[in-house]
Order: structure tokens, then sequence, then C-alpha cells
């Protein structure tokens, strides 16, 4: 089947951060509107903004072999704030992500490959994103 949320760099399709798992729902962009009230006008108006994202929570998993892999996967993902990175959810590109904040949590333990994403897996590493679509 194949990894199907991954975040590449920017324009890029080549999996940066790939994850077994992302539970969440991220959030599209929308206009924003307005509604305009007048003392001594009839009827009301409506403005439009221009494209917004709204910032999102979303939970990634990824299983790693060996405890050197968690601390380089930890260290990755807490140099990527502040950053944008493409996210790639269901297989297709979502958008283009401002990464808010990571907070890698607790790695567990496996008792074998799950058959995820590296072969010889024996941990899982969960981490929470903070997220905003950008143009």
């Amino acid at each position: 089947m194949g990894v199907r949320s991954y975040m590449t760099t920017r324009d890029e399709t080549a999996a940066l951060f790939p994850f077994l798992s992302l539970q969440g729902s991220p959030v599209p962009k929308a206009f924003g509107y307005e509604r305009v009230i007048r003392a001594g006008v009839e009827g009301i108006g409506i403005l439009r903004h221009a494209l917004r994202g709204q910032p999102f929570a979303v939970t990634t998993f990824v299983d790693l072999a060996d405890i050197d892999q968690v601390e380089t996967t930890r260290a990755a993902y807490l140099a990527a704030r502040g950053g944008v990175l493409d996210l790639w959810w269901q297989a297709r590109l979502f958008d283009h992500v401002f990464i808010h904040a990571v907070q890698p949590q607790a790695w567990r333990q496996i008792s074998g490959s799950v058959g995820g994403i590296v072969t010889d897996s024996t941990m899982i590493l969960p981490a929470v994103w903070q997220l905003e679509a950008v143009t």
C-alpha cells in the first residue's frame, strides 16, 4: 500500500517525514467573510477576505528501528518548527503548511516489525503537530 501521509520540502515529492499514520483533520484555506452594517443605510454588506488558513492539530506515528533513529527523528521534527513544508494526506498534496509547533511524545516499544515503513521496526514515535495551511 505504501506511505499515504508524509511531509516534503516545498514543491518536492520525496518524503522528508513519512508517517505510518496521521490522525486528525487538516483544515484547508478558506475565504473569510465580514458582515458590514452602517448607520443610515438599509441592508448589509458582505466583504470577502483573502484565502487564509486556520491552525489545526494532527498526531502522527512513525515506526523506527532503534533509539538512535528515534533521537534523530525527534531532532529533525524539532528543527522543522517555524518552517513551511508540504503536507501529503491520503496520498494527495493537501497544501503548504506552516509548522507552529511539534511535540514528539514518548516512544513506545513494539514486539517486532508490524509491516510499517521500517522493515525491522521495534519502536513507534508519536508526535503532535500544530499546523496551518499557507500560500
